[in-house]
């Protein structure tokens, strides 16, 4: 990769960041949540921060393997900390954490 295609990722990345920050704005509105997760094809569990202090604190590994869908939503809605990031919402694709293939075939 040249040199313009790696800053162009750095400033994607940087971009997200920023994006990942306002993350748990998209999951205040139940409909727009709903919405993001209908449409990105990813299982509701992906959206979860796993490796977060909050999800082992509350114990989400069991709660979630029994949680409804609402249940699932209003969890990540409570807390922005339970949410995995970045979380790039374009209006055509979504895409959850950092995968840099995933993110070149995408975004370049």
């Amino acid at each position: 990769m040249d040199r313009k295609g790696k800053q162009k990722i750095s400033f994607i990345c940087l971009i997200l960041v920023a994006i990942s920050l306002f993350a748990a704005i998209f999951f205040c509105k139940v409909s727009y949540e709903k919405k993001i997760y209908e449409e990105s094809g990813y299982e509701l569990k992906k959206f979860f921060n796993t490796s977060g202090v909050k999800y082992r604190e509350l114990g989400l590994k069991e709660v979630l393997k029994t949680a409804t869908e609402d249940e699932m939503l209003d969890l990540l809605a409570s807390d922005g900390k339970l949410i995995k990031r970045p979380l790039l919402v374009d209006g055509s694709k979504v895409l959850i954490g950092f995968k840099e293939n995933e993110y070149k075939e995408n975004l370049l």
